[in-house]
C-alpha cells in the first residue's frame, strides 16, 4: 500500500473488488458496441493503464478490448496487476 498513489481511493477499490462491484482489470471505456465482447464488471485498471502507454496512442479502444477478451489468462492479468500497482488507487 506504501506505493500506491491515492491510498483512500485504493482502500474504496479493494472494498468494491470484494463485495463484487468490479474487478481488478476491466474494458478500456468505449461507447462502441462494435464486437459482441463477454460482459466483465468495470475494473479499477484496464489494459492501457496497465501497459503505462498514453491513451492517445491507442486509436480503436475496441481493438484493445477484443484482444484483451480473446487472449484473457490469469497470468495476464497478473502481470498487469503487477506493472500498474502504483494505479491500483486510480
Amino acid at each position: 500500500m506504501l506505493f500506491v498513489k491515492e491510498k483512500t481511493k485504493f482502500i474504496c477499490n479493494i472494498f468494491q473488488v470484494l463485495v463484487g462491484d468490479k474487478t481488478w482489470i476491466g474494458y478500456c471505456e468505449s461507447d462502441s458496441k462494435q464486437f459482441n465482447l463477454p460482459k466483465i464488471k468495470s475494473g479499477v485498471i484496464n489494459p492501457i493503464i496497465a501497459s503505462k502507454v498514453s491513451k492517445e496512442a491507442f486509436l480503436n479502444y475496441d481493438s484493445i478490448n477484443l484482444r484483451y477478451a480473446k487472449n484473457y489468462s490469469v497470468e495476464t492479468d497478473l502481470v498487469y496487476l503487477f506493472k500498474a500497482f502504483k494505479m491500483l488507487g486510480h
